[in-house]
């Protein structure tokens, strides 16, 4: 006979939900201070933990800083992972609501530059990363024929990140810059394939 006992799920529930204030909480203080300016203790008197209480939930700024990004990340694979690209425009438009976590990513991948900021390996793997998975998208996207043939997978790959990139801080300085519209236009005049070609392989002949 079943237990007739429900599955303890509170706990759990209790647990994500304070994972996820305290990464809330850490992008405010990372946007706020820079990552060298940040502290532990400054984000777990935020949440009402003690020091030891935050690193039960994360092991230090850097654990944080790669839950914060990974969250992220998987967010945004879904803009690039459709062949149309016609999800980047929604990517675009959610950045748009989380200004704390653009301004925290504008700041941190500027701070990391230096070969000796605690984050530089981690976000040159994570570009390394983006831009081969980014190319890869691209490439699936031209042989169904929805970009432009005659360009670099790798090429637009990289161009295609410093657009976002460079938008975003743009739209931090001027929040009047209409994100959207601008890649609507980059990809109109760069990446669309031909009038009359859409949705024609990239290796069909004309």
């Amino acid at each position: 006979m079943a237990s007739s006992t429900p599955p303890a799920r509170g706990p759990y529930a209790k647990t994500a939900q304070r994972r996820r204030e305290i990464l809330q909480t850490a992008v405010e203080v990372f946007a706020e201070y820079g990552y060298h300016g940040s502290s532990l203790r400054e984000i777990a008197a935020r949440v009402g933990l003690s020091d030891t209480g935050l690193t039960h939930h994360f092991g230090g700024k850097r654990a944080l800083l790669s839950a914060i990004i990974q969250e992220r990340d998987d967010e945004d694979q879904a803009a690039f992972a459709d062949a149309h690209l016609t999800g980047v425009p929604e990517l675009v438009r959610l950045n748009a609501q989380r200004p704390g976590l653009v301004q925290l990513f504008a700041l941190l991948s500027a701070e990391a530059t230096v070969a000796k900021h605690p984050a530089h390996e981690f976000f040159t793997e994570r570009y390394e990363r983006l831009r081969e998975q980014v190319s890869g998208y691209l490439s699936g996207a031209q042989r169904e024929g929805h970009i432009r043939a005659d360009r670099d997978p790798d090429q637009a790959a990289v161009v295609l990140l410093a657009l976002l990139d460079g938008l975003q801080i743009q739209w931090l300085y001027d929040r009047d810059v209409d994100m959207v519209a601008a890649f609507d236009a980059f990809y109109e005049t760069w990446l669309a394939p031909p009038s009359g070609l859409t949705d024609q392989p990239s290796d069909t002949p004309p």
